[in-house]
């Protein structure tokens, strides 16, 4: 009698458990749909101190793992600025190792984001890059005025992502108001970038959350901007950027590699973006100091180059 009552009892077990698997398989997609959503909005808006939304998530079940295809996302602009966004995609992908509802760390083979959009504007009291990379700043620091994630699952998700593909990225920069010498009031000057690979974010030892992601990826077209970028974009723009990425966790702090080859002429190229005449009168006299203080930091952020002591 015992013995049939024990088999029963762990009959009726496989077979709740065969129903939660079947469900979830089921009519589980909407609902992680919805908590894939949260993890990259809320990790965006944490870290970038603006407002970061996804129109559509797809998640798709197999036994191996899992996938989602998403589109739209858009990290606002601070406010004051004419163009809406600050970052916009249009596609992207992941693939999920199992059941991210099941491990503490949760391990994406690949992330794979597409056209991608980021706007530089700068007016003569402000620009958007400085807001964001400040608001950044913040959040590296664990300062207790940023605001934080609600505490939810989404919220203490961790992950280890072994491969970010960012393709097909178009840069935008604009000076509004400045007053250049050599640049048309609110001309749009783009810098296109086809693809940048980044390799080993996070380990099982140190995961990484969503909004750091989210600040991998920006500081990483930051970074490419600035190689790629003199004598295309504003050279205030590239001092600036330079200035502010120094402030930042380099990638290479952070265990992340880039694949292929890592410029060692970033330094180099922001010594020379600044030619006299170029900058407006009211801003000289602190470019020197700008690109001064963007060299010194930038040796630790560039491989090969390490600050003075």
């Amino acid at each position: 009698m015992i013995k049939k009552l024990l088999l029963a009892i762990v009959l009726f077990f496989v077979l709740l458990i065969g129903a939660l698997v079947t469900a979830v398989f089921l009519f589980g997609g909407d609902a992680l749909n919805r908590i894939v959503k949260e993890v990259i909005e809320r990790g965006g808006t944490y870290a970038l101190g603006v407002d970061t939304t996804v129109d559509f998530v797809d998640l798709s079940l197999s036994a191996s793992g899992q996938a989602a295809a998403l589109s739209g996302l858009h990290i606002e602009n601070p406010e004051g600025f004419a163009i809406p966004d600050f970052i916009t995609l249009g596609n992207g992908s992941v693939s999920i190792e199992g059941n991210p509802l099941s491990q503490e760390v949760i391990t994406i083979p690949d992330l794979t984001l597409t056209d991608i959009g980021m706007s530089l504007e700068r007016s003569p009291d402000k620009a958007n890059y400085q807001v964001i990379m400040d608001n950044l700043s913040r959040f590296e620091s664990k300062d207790p005025s940023a605001p934080a994630p609600d505490d939810d699952q989404s919220a203490g998700m961790k992950f280890v992502v072994k491969t970010i593909t960012l393709s097909d990225i178009a840069v935008t920069a604009r000076l509004v108001g400045t007053d250049n010498a050599t640049i048309e009031d609110a001309t749009e000057i783009r810098l296109d970038i086809n693809e940048i690979v980044l390799e080993d974010i996070g380990s099982a030892a140190e995961p990484v959350t969503a909004g750091e992601i989210v600040s991998i990826v920006v500081k990483t077209i930051i970074q490419t901007s600035i190689e790629l970028g003199n004598g295309k974009l504003p050279e205030i723009m590239l001092a600036e950027l330079g200035n502010k990425l120094a402030g930042l966790e380099s990638l290479a702090e952070m265990g992340v590699q880039q694949i292929g080859e890592v410029t060692q002429e970033v330094a180099k190229q922001i010594e020379e973006v600044i030619p006299e005449g170029v900058i407006p009168e009211e801003i000289t006299d602190t470019v020197e100091d700008v690109v001064n203080d963007g060299l010194d930091g930038l040796k630790g952020l560039i491989p090969g180059q390490d600050k003075e002591e």
